[in-house]
């Protein structure tokens, strides 16, 4: 804040009275701190929809089904903290038990040389599974955007997944074009891969013994959509997502979801 004070001197008492104005202008600007700093409110936000499947980095989680999903974010300034859930149905992974997903993750979130950043951790658990599915992962992504145009980079590392057993790490590029002020065109690829921890490589637990297409799950997916706002807290999506390991079964084949998501504020 600026301090502004008028000196007012009497001329019947001569300069003595404005000096006397002056040190007390200048001890109320000295005591008074310039800059207010303000510390950032706590800002909440929640998203809830509904979507035709359930496809995660490719592969379906809902056996076909509808997914309905929900999730609230808490941050301050950068950092930030959150949570997700949504249904599922993994028997075509052997699991026939577990019921639902629920995220817990938390992380940072700073701005550099024009750059969107985002470092953090994010750990998949289970309801009721049938085994021990729960894992976490650690990521950083950056992003930017030039007018119409944004594009970004995405890597995730695990020390262990729940079926391969080893470490492995997955790595996604997109690119998105602002066609109008209401829709948006974008497209990605990632790269799935996973490392097993013994030889030779475990398999799902439909599997007899090792042997077969599950003893390696590494894969490469893709996907285009279209995004149309229909107000500043709903939105529409369709995509179509496809994988390059078809042998593995319908999960990882490739299919058409459509996304509706509301979220506030």
């Amino acid at each position: 804040m600026l301090n502004t004070f008028v000196i007012l001197r009497n001329p019947r008492r001569g300069c003595l009275e404005g000096r006397t104005a002056l040190v007390i202008g200048i001890a109320l600007a000295i005591a008074t701190p310039s800059h207010a700093q303000t510390p950032p409110s706590l800002s909440i936000a929640v998203n809830a929809g509904a979507a035709s499947d359930y496809l995660f980095r490719g592969v379906d989680q809902t056996d076909g089904d509808m997914e309905g999903f929900g999730g609230l974010d808490l941050s301050r300034g950068q950092v930030y903290v959150g949570t997700w859930a949504s249904n599922v149905n993994l028997k075509r992974f052997g699991d026939t038990r577990a019921s639902a997903e629920v995220d817990a993750y938390g992380g940072w979130r700073p701005s550099l040389f024009g750059y969107d950043l985002d470092v953090g951790a994010i750990a998949y658990t289970y309801v009721d599974p049938a085994e021990r599915e729960d894992y976490v992962e650690a990521y950083a992504k950056a992003s930017r955007a030039i007018g119409p145009i944004s594009a970004g980079l995405s890597i995730y590392a695990s020390p262990k997944y729940p079926r391969a057993g080893g470490a492995g790490a997955y790595i996604e590029g997109k690119v998105a074009y602002a066609l109008t002020r209401k829709l948006t065109l974008s497209a990605a690829l990632g790269d799935q891969y996973e490392a097993h921890a013994s030889s030779p490589a475990p398999c799902l637990p439909t599997q007899a013994g090792c042997a077969g297409p599950y003893s390696d799950l590494s894969y490469v997916d893709w996907s285009l959509s279209a995004a149309y706002a229909l107000t500043d807290q709903i939105g529409l999506d369709l995509r179509y997502t496809d994988t390059d390991i078809h042998r593995l079964g319908d999960p990882y084949h490739g299919r058409v979801l459509l996304t509706a998501r509301a979220s506030f504020p």
